[in-house]
């Protein structure tokens, strides 16, 4: 068999698929190296993901002007325009800033709401040599955004990860705006990383659900607020407290069900496995012995894959593991109370995030649970509702 051939399905599943209608058709990767087949080996082998993540909206002339500075280092590094051309230093950014903004101020069309620019961000794990990440950016912009944005674009390498951060003027030149969706950012990750392969960088695109990876990250706004709170200069979320009190009735209560996303979580992942291994059969059957190779690395790939998960069940194996390290009084342990038992993990669990100090958080730790088995023992009935740390708890840990 010809080294382009990908098993039967796998062409409609993994092949070129038709774009977002504002991503130009060449910007989509096209040729043998982005057949099924290809994108298979590059699976398998775990090539490298690109990434591309819109970091923000810029509004108003303070921002724009504040975010050159941060990207370009205070003038310290040029930036490169959709022309191709260097801004060298604070003055000609500062000079390409106003006029942006002077030409967003006089159009009477746009909405004084709407942003001035979008911040992108595309980068590559860290191993990977600057100069064809750099390329390769430079490249896809040019591609994607040439003809319809103006754009400038600069290169960081002091991270351990080469990366190139571009701000995208979100009025297009023929007044068409900048709103992407998620099937055009995947659209942009597939042909950042054909761009790569071109300049000799194996680089992939892959959905989550085709690794097998089943938890989205968590926002970047949730985690900046759990760092404020790990340092001591905000509380715990609602959305984590949330998060906790549904992991708590699924680890310790009688609600052992799974959630619909759960279950369509499931659902595809059995699909995407099962196609998997319909295809390492058929590259089995082939002659060709690349194709049998192939065939057992995707079947080996298929076994390595993690379990579907979610944040509701890992959180819950988490209050378990914390559950049984913290060894509760007696009365608590052998009470029947499931309710009391999943009360007492929320408390646990919010009172060992918040008391940074390990000697006030057992001396707490030890408090929750004598008045839980002090309202035990008067037959109190408890609920798992939402808990919020003490007041004075979070005082005495700073």
């Amino acid at each position: 068999m010809s080294g382009t051939w990908s098993p039967r399905g796998f062409q409609e599943a993994w092949g070129q698929r038709p774009g977002p209608a504002r991503t130009p058709p060449e910007v989509l990767p096209s040729g043998a190296r982005n057949s099924g087949r290809a994108r298979l080996e590059r699976l398998v082998t775990r090539a490298p993901e690109v990434v591309i993540k819109i970091s923000g909206r810029i509004h108003g002339r303070a921002q724009l002007k504040a975010h050159i500075d941060y990207i370009s280092r205070n003038g310290q590094l040029d930036l490169e325009d959709d022309q191709g051309w260097a801004l060298k230093g604070s003055a000609e950014q500062g000079e390409r800033v106003a006029d942006w903004a002077a030409e967003a101020q006089i159009d009477r069309r746009r909405n004084a709401r709407s942003p001035l620019g979008h911040s992108l961000v595309l980068s590559m794990p860290g191993g990977v040599e600057a100069a064809p990440v750099h390329d390769a950016a430079r490249a896809f912009a040019r591609d994607t955004f040439g003809e319809r944005h103006e754009y400038v674009l600069v290169l960081h390498t002091d991270s351990g990860h080469p990366h190139v951060h571009m701000v995208v003027r979100s009025h297009g030149l023929e007044r068409q705006r900048f709103n992407p969706g998620r099937g055009e950012l995947q659209a942009w990750r597939e042909a950042f990383a054909a761009r790569l392969r071109e300049r000799g960088v194996e680089a992939q695109a892959t959905w989550r659900f085709e690794r097998g990876v089943t938890r989205r990250r968590e926002p970047l706004a949730l985690l900046k607020l759990e760092a404020r709170r790990a340092a001591g200069e905000a509380a715990r979320s609602w959305t984590w407290e949330g998060a906790l009190h549904e992991a708590a009735l699924a680890a310790f209560s009688k609600d052992t069900g799974s959630r619909p996303w759960e279950g369509a979580i499931l659902n595809r992942q059995t699909r995407v496995r099962s196609d998997y291994l319909a295809a390492a059969s058929q590259l089995a059957a082939s002659p060709n012995v690349s194709d049998q190779v192939l065939g057992e690395q995707l079947k080996a790939f298929v076994l390595e894959m993690p379990a579907p998960d979610t944040r509701r069940l890992a959180l819950a194996r988490q209050l378990r593991r914390l559950h049984d390290d913290v060894s509760p009084s007696p009365s608590v342990a052998q009470t029947p109370d499931l309710a009391a038992r999943s009360h007492l993990a929320v408390v646990e669990a919010v009172l060992t995030a918040t008391i940074v100090d390990p000697a006030l958080r057992e001396e707490a730790l030890a408090a929750a649970r004598r008045r839980i088995a002090y309202w035990l023992e008067r037959g109190a009935s408890f609920t798992t509702a939402r808990v919020k740390p003490d007041a004075r708890d979070k005082d005495r840990s700073h």
